[in-house]
């Protein structure tokens, strides 16, 4: 589980769920851009856990391709 920076910020490489119009979503930077990942979900307790797993899947994706980006830069 992430902190919140001095700066009120999610740390670099992190995910944010948030509640857009009563709906789910995920929002995060990749490659210099930034991405919102809409889950159609309604913002309930169960659906809550439900984007957390994507949340931490996510986190999980971009750190294991930032490592195989540098690993393959040999």
């Amino acid at each position: 589980m992430y902190t919140k920076t001095s700066t009120g910020k999610e740390p670099k490489g992190s995910v944010s769920i948030i509640d857009s119009n009563s709906r789910l979503q995920l929002r995060f930077r990749y490659g210099g851009k930034r991405y919102y990942l809409s889950l159609g979900l309604p913002d309930t307790k169960i659906n809550r856990k439900a984007a957390e797993r994507q949340k931490n899947q996510i986190e999980l994706d971009t750190a294991v391709s930032c490592v195989m980006r540098y690993s393959n830069s040999n």
